[in-house]
């Protein structure tokens, strides 16, 4: 039986020396709206959703944020992504374990906040 199409973003799995997943808070970007894991890195000082031409991922985000006022900058927690921490979200194709396990990934980042899931090419 096949999984459903149901992309929901990134969810932090286990921190491989133990413990809890390492996180902190971080002001958000101002009036920009994000859903719990997204991808997120640091622009000009605030945290905000990574895009496609992203390539310092910060982390995962741990918690909704809504879009606030202008120079408002609301403050969010943050899953940091460390090499020792394990995450894991949708793939959008067929994953193989022999070829894909363990490795850097490229991300589908279009279907909107909350939805980002591992592309398979």
């Amino acid at each position: 039986m096949a999984n459903t199409d149901n992309p929901n973003g990134f969810k932090p799995v286990r921190n491989l020396c133990g413990g809890a997943i390492p996180q902190m808070e971080f002001e958000f970007t101002a009036e920009e709206a994000a859903s719990e894991g997204d991808l997120v890195v640091i622009t000009s000082g605030y945290v905000t959703k990574a895009d496609a031409a992203s390539t310092a991922i910060l982390g995962v985000l741990a918690e909704d944020v809504s879009a606030s006022a202008a120079g408002v900058h609301p403050k969010a927690n943050v899953y940091l992504a460390a090499p020792w921490v394990l995450f894991e979200a949708q793939c959008d194709g067929t994953y193989t374990v022999a070829t894909q396990r363990g490795i850097d990934c490229d991300v589908i980042m279009t279907h909107g906040t909350g939805a980002h899931e591992i592309d398979e090419n």
